[in-house]
């Protein structure tokens, strides 16, 4: 059977301050390009709880929270908030956590000795893995009394993207990393994400050889996870391991016309078009998008653009949403996966010959206990486009 574990770290040092607190968690999340969330309540009338001493021990900001599952580790997050509850016979204590990575959306590129100081970092031709490294490094390093209060022992990790980038600043266009700027490293990680060609990043816990817990970062690009034609796709069936499922399909974005507006205004503009003749063939109705590239001045790679732009938006949005039964072992988000389903109701035919599709894990969302479940979270299909 199964065995879940709930323990108490000190934030900086990963120090163990209670094996297992007993708290009642009814799920949470992990996430790949976001901070997972955690609620959990504990009940305060027991004495076998308070000899925890879990208001000296559950501090905001300090405390973390981990999940281990057969002594694995499934999820570490920071305690944000605590709050007491004594009402309508209720005698608990509710907190909430966040994954890792909320940290860094808590802390500056700043100049560290006070006004009058300065702080820049400068890259040239570096890979982009190596700059997001030293941005951690930056953050991790600062020093105060002695000591390094913002250094969560995260290891960097060595592989590399292939891609080299420079950060630095070209006439009066800025750009390398500047203190006055005042961003935070969560900004400024994210920031690198979206830039051409684009990374995913996370922060994992895991056992040390001495079974301490301990934090390493993850760097993929321009993604993290099994890709889709990998051979040894994890596949989930129905019925089978899946318990239930939604299939959505979405219209009310799509279009089958799009119109790609690049530089200039009034009948001075550039643009170009692009029609899904498929569709309009079929019966379809005609739907219509517009999508501004204002820096674009050159006709034929605004041809280019509604292309991809009608790719983005042809056809129906289907965001899948799959629960099966316990832990997905071996899958983590940004992970492909192979849904295959047997349902006449729905697929004529698929008794014998089962419906497949391949779709993207971007986060788990879990019930923890003895009736355990995982609700997969699945990648949208279409990236997000500006509309004029």
């Amino acid at each position: 059977m199964t065995e879940w574990r709930y323990a108490l770290h000190d934030l900086r040092t990963s120090r163990l301050l209670v094996d297992h607190m007993p708290f009642d968690i009814s799920e949470y999340t992990i996430m790949l390009m976001e901070s997972g969330v955690l609620n959990a309540t504990l009940p305060l009338g027991d004495a076998g709880i308070r000899i925890k001493q879990p208001r000296e021990v559950i501090v905001p900001r300090r405390t973390v929270l981990a999940l281990y599952r057969d002594e694995q580790v499934m999820w570490d997050g920071i305690i944000w908030t605590r709050r007491r509850r004594r009402a309508g016979g209720e005698n608990n204590l509710v907190v909430s956590a966040k994954e890792t990575r909320s940290y860094w959306d808590r802390r500056f590129l700043r100049p560290e000795l006070g006004y009058g100081s300065a702080k820049t970092l400068a890259f040239t031709d570096t890979d982009m893995f190596t700059v997001f490294r030293a941005l951690l490094a930056d953050g991790q390093n600062l020093t105060r009394n002695g000591s390094q209060p913002g250094n969560l022992g995260i290891e960097p990790g060595n592989n590399l993207s292939g891609t080299l980038i420079s950060r630095i600043d070209i006439g009066t266009e800025l750009a390398a990393y500047r203190g006055y700027l005042w961003a935070t490293y969560g900004q400024l990680f994210d920031d690198l994400a979206a830039s051409d060609p684009g990374l995913e990043w996370r922060i994992e816990a895991y056992l040390g050889a001495s079974h301490e817990l301990k934090r390493r970062l993850l760097l993929g690009s321009p993604r993290l996870g099994t890709p889709a034609d990998h051979p040894g796709i994890v596949t989930f069936e129905y019925p089978g391991i899946i318990v239930d499922y939604e299939w959505p399909e979405d219209g009310e974005s799509s279009a089958n016309y799009v119109a790609a507006l690049g530089t200039g205004e009034g009948d001075a503009m550039i643009w170009a078009d692009c029609y899904h003749d498929q569709e309009l063939d079929n019966g379809f109705p005609l739907l219509e998008a517009a999508v501004s590239h204002k820096a674009d001045s050159n006709l034929q790679i605004l041809k280019g653009r509604t292309a991809t732009d009608m790719g983005l938006r042809k056809g129906d949005k289907v965001v899948p949403s799959i629960t099966i039964e316990g832990y997905p072992i071996g899958v983590s988000p940004g992970d492909h996966v192979r849904v295959r389903i047997e349902d006449e109701d729905w697929w004529p035919g698929s008794s014998q010959v089962p419906f497949e599709a391949i779709v993207r894990v971007v986060g788990l969302r879990v019930v923890p206990g003895p009736h355990e479940t995982t609700q997969l979270l699945i990648e949208e299909p279409r990236a997000a486009v500006a509309v004029a």
